[in-house]
């Protein structure tokens, strides 16, 4: 490319010729990072802490991407889980019943400064179990025979109510 300037106050043109590189970003081109399973948290346990992929496009035009998260349908997250965009990680901590429930939440990425044509986001599910309702233990499993304890019994514990039940 070469570019023509008149120098000050005279009729002589002076010329210098450099190059321009011009590189087309494709900001719909987002690759979104990777999403975490379902996550399951107890309430009143020690908290739960877990981030999703960094998302990236293609080709790279050096934007720096934003995050948000919210409950899926809602302005906010729900009581018991809290997000860090900075560090995309996602918190499940609370010692609140009332908390409990299962969420959908929804990442969402942006270019900063630019707007994205495409919708970058996804979604993932977690659960807060109320303590007082939920079960952890699926099977109960005897190692060793104890002193009045018939092995001729299938042993197992139900959700409703809260028992050892004996099966022959």
């Amino acid at each position: 490319m070469t570019v023509a300037f008149p120098a000050p106050n005279t009729n002589i043109t002076h010329t210098e010729v450099f190059n321009v590189n011009i590189i087309v970003c494709d900001n719909s081109a987002i690759l979104s990072g990777v999403i975490p399973s379902a996550q399951e948290y107890l309430i009143g346990q020690t908290k739960h802490d877990f981030v999703f992929g960094v998302y990236s496009q293609a080709p790279l035009c050096g934007y720096a991407f934003t995050y948000d998260l919210v409950e899926d349908g809602q302005a906010t997250l729900p009581a018991g889980v809290t997000f860090n965009p900075t560090t995309r990680m996602i918190t499940l901590e609370s010692t609140n019943n009332a908390h409990a429930g299962t969420f959908i939440l929804r990442i969402t990425a942006s270019l900063d400064d630019v707007p994205v044509s495409s919708d970058n986001s996804q979604t993932i599910t977690v659960t807060l179990h109320d303590p007082n309702t939920y079960c952890q233990a699926d099977q109960v499993v005897f190692t060793a025979p104890n002193a009045g304890l018939d092995l001729n019994y299938l042993y197992y514990f139900e959700r409703t109510p809260q028992a050892l039940v004996l099966i022959p």
